[in-house]
């Protein structure tokens, strides 16, 4: 089990389970939040959670356009 971990206080700590439906990230270019699979994400190239930005459908398909 993976989960992350914040601790607001002295007395109080929230433990959340990741999953494969409960994990999000914010596009870079147009700021809207999306659901990922990190174990996608990760098996596919090698990367890390700081250095990794992903982009959502559009933006993507704007990307591509441009090439």
């Amino acid at each position: 089990m993976f989960y992350v971990k914040e601790t607001i206080n002295d007395s109080i700590e929230i433990k959340v389970e990741l999953h494969d439906d409960n994990v999000f990230t914010t596009c870079p270019d147009c700021g809207v939040e999306f659901c990922v699979d990190i174990a996608e994400i990760f098996n596919e190239v090698k990367s890390d959670l700081y250095g990794t930005a992903l982009f959502c459908v559009e933006c993507s398909k704007s990307r591509l356009e441009e090439f």
